[in-house]
C-alpha cells in the first residue's frame, strides 16, 4: 500500500492545491532571509504528492508568467511524463460519473440550488448503480458545477459580479491556478484550509 504524504490536510490533492498557490503567493513577495529555502522546501513537498493536475496546472502557469520572453517549447514537453505518473483511467472515469451526476442534481432545482453541502444527499437519488454498486460519495470535480449543483444558476451572477469587480485581475498566476486546479477537484469549496487561502487570494487581489 502506498500512501501520498497529506500533513494535516484530509487529501494530497488538497495540500498539492495549497501549496501551489501559496509557492506562486510567496514568490511575489519581496525578498526575506529563507525566501529562497521555504520556496525550495514546498516545491519539493508539491511534487512528493504527485498531484498530476496541480503539477501540471503549475507549470503551465510557470510557463505563461513568462510568455513574453523567449519561450522555450521544450518546456512544454515536461507535461508528458506527468500523464504516466499513475493510470488515469479510474481518476477520470470517477470523475466523468460524477460530472454526469451534478448534471442530474442541477435539474431538479436549476435556480436556487439543492442547498450548500448537500450534494452528498442527492447524488445516491441520481446514481446509476450499473456503473458500480457502491454510490461515490464525493462531490463533483469541479468547482464551478459544485456551485451551479449547490447554489443554483442565481450563484453565477456573484461570478460575473466578482468578473466586473476583478477586471484584468483574474487572469493573474494566483486565480489561474485555483481555475485549472478547480476544474478538475472540488477542495477549493469543501476543505477547510484551501477554502481559508481562497479568501487571503480574493482579499490580496481585489
Amino acid at each position: 500500500l502506498w500512501v501520498r504524504p497529506y500533513g494535516t490536510f484530509s487529501h494530497p490533492n488538497s495540500l498539492a492545491g495549497f501549496l501551489l498557490v501559496a509557492l506562486f503567493f510567496l514568490k511575489k513577495q519581496r525578498d526575506f532571509l529563507g525566501k529562497k529555502f521555504f520556496l525550495l522546501l514546498g516545491v519539493l513537498t508539491l511534487l512528493l504528492t504527485f498531484s498530476r493536475a496541480a503539477l501540471m496546472a503549475g507549470w503551465a502557469v510557470f510557463l505563461w508568467e513568462r510568455r513574453k520572453k523567449k519561450l522555450n517549447w521544450g518546456g512544454w514537453l515536461l507535461f508528458l511524463p506527468l500523464f504516466f505518473l499513475f493510470p488515469w483511467q479510474k481518476s477520470w472515469q470517477e470523475r466523468w460519473w460524477l460530472l454526469k451526476a451534478s448534471g442530474e442534481i442541477w435539474k431538479k432545482r436549476p435556480l436556487l440550488g439543492v442547498g450548500w453541502d448537500n450534494f452528498f444527499f442527492f447524488l445516491p437519488h441520481v446514481w446509476d448503480f450499473s456503473r458500480s454498486a457502491r454510490v461515490l460519495l464525493q462531490p463533483v470535480h469541479n468547482i464551478f458545477l459544485l456551485l451551479l449543483t449547490q447554489a443554483g444558476g442565481g450563484a453565477f451572477l456573484l461570478l460575473f459580479g466578482l468578473k466586473k469587480i476583478l477586471g484584468k485581475k483574474l487572469f493573474s498566476s494566483l486565480f489561474l491556478l485555483i481555475f485549472l486546479t478547480g476544474m478538475v477537484d472540488h477542495y477549493w469549496l469543501t476543505l477547510p484550509q484551501n477554502m481559508f487561502l481562497l479568501g487571503v487570494v480574493l482579499g490580496e487581489e481585489s
